[in-house]
């Protein structure tokens, strides 16, 4: 998670000097930002579980799919979960 925050401060951070002091594009942000599919580096994560478990939970926006559930999160302190059960 610490990975993903860094990420998202500096890409946020890059939208925001980009507009400058005129108005953001939120649908910009939204699409550039809180979407980003980009996986940390494999050895730079913890290692606290399963490395292909937490290469996959790496990016800002997660997309994890197991037998049982489809899950597609946006970083873990935005709080915002979609969630399909594969019944």
């Amino acid at each position: 998670m610490f990975l993903q925050s860094l990420r998202l401060e500096l890409s946020f951070k890059e939208h925001v000097a980009k507009y400058g002091e005129g108005e953001i594009g939120v649908k910009e942000v939204i699409e550039k930002v809180m979407k980003d599919r980009v996986k940390a580096d494999k050895s730079v994560l913890p290692r606290i579980c399963a490395l292909d478990w937490e290469y996959n939970l790496s990016s800002i926006f997660v997309e994890v799919e197991t037998p049982l559930v489809r899950l597609q999160f946006i970083e873990p302190h935005i709080n915002q979960l979609i969630m399909e059960w594969n019944l």
